[in-house]
């Protein structure tokens, strides 16, 4: 298992307040963010937290200050070929 904390000092958020990222768009609508970023003059992108969601077991972020954890468990697999 690899467990990661990250910490910043920006300010933390609650997933429901960003409309500006992609984890919030509905599934009839996967680029509804971006003409959000586009009126409020924010540069294209978006899709971290979607992309880092999809990736590890579990993630995790603080609303008080900007940062997170995640833990992702690796399962060791042995390949056979068959000729």
């Amino acid at each position: 298992m690899i467990m990661c904390r990250i910490k910043d000092g920006g300010r933390g958020f609650s997933l429901d307040e960003i409309e500006h990222a992609a984890i919030n768009n509905p599934s009839y609508d996967p680029i509804r963010h971006s003409l959000f970023r586009e009126k409020q003059g924010l540069r294209p992108g978006g899709y971290g937290v979607l992309i880092a969601k999809h990736l590890v077991d579990e993630l995790v972020y603080a609303k008080r200050a900007m940062k997170f954890s995640w833990s992702n468990t690796f399962i060791r697999t042995r390949c056979r070929t068959t000729a």
